[in-house]
């Protein structure tokens, strides 16, 4: 099901509806928070450590870099450092005891409102100059890891306290 609907949302970009698809995706996630406490968006069923907030956060990273760094073009200096350093490069997987739920989903937020803001000032065909990737790709990046990590969610929160996603 879960492939069904990203193969879906691909074709929505291609047709056009890639900010809607986007946006519906995000959503997706942001909504479900409110049936998660902290405490099980702490708990990680997994080795890796991965837990359901550190998906949250995972994912404004990947905005991020997608639209601010690759589209946007505004440089490293500017951006907020990211939490993963070269001992732990999984660190933004994982809501750590001293995260917020809120705050990392009010930073997520914030990101997916600039990714809005950048893309919005330019054509699905637009390409940074020294670049091969469009603005297109970068929806549909996007989008698929956004469903990727919706899967990865689901999966989570099974194993955690026998919940099932629609």
């Amino acid at each position: 099901m879960q492939h069904l609907l990203v193969a879906e949302a691909a074709v929505d970009v291609l047709q056009g509806d890639h900010a809607s698809t986007l946006c519906e995706a995000r959503c997706e996630r942001i909504s479900r928070k409110d049936e998660i406490e902290t405490p099980v968006a702490r708990r990680s069923p997994v080795p890796t450590g991965t837990n359901l907030g550190g998906l949250i956060k995972h994912l404004r990273w990947v905005e991020l870099g997608a639209f601010a760094e690759q589209i946007g073009q505004i440089p490293a200096a500017e951006l907020p450092t990211p939490p993963w350093s070269e001992e732990d490069p999984e660190a933004d997987l994982r809501l750590e005891p001293h995260e917020k739920l809120d705050d990392v989903i009010g930073a997520y937020q914030a990101e997916c409102d600039r990714s809005r803001a950048i893309a919005a000032q330019h054509s699905l065909d637009y390409s940074p100059q020294g670049s091969e990737l469009t603005l297109r790709w970068v929806y549909l990046h996007l989008i698929l890891e956004t469903g990727r990590h919706a899967g990865h969610a689901d999966i989570l929160r099974e194993l955690i306290d026998r919940t099932v996603g629609d």
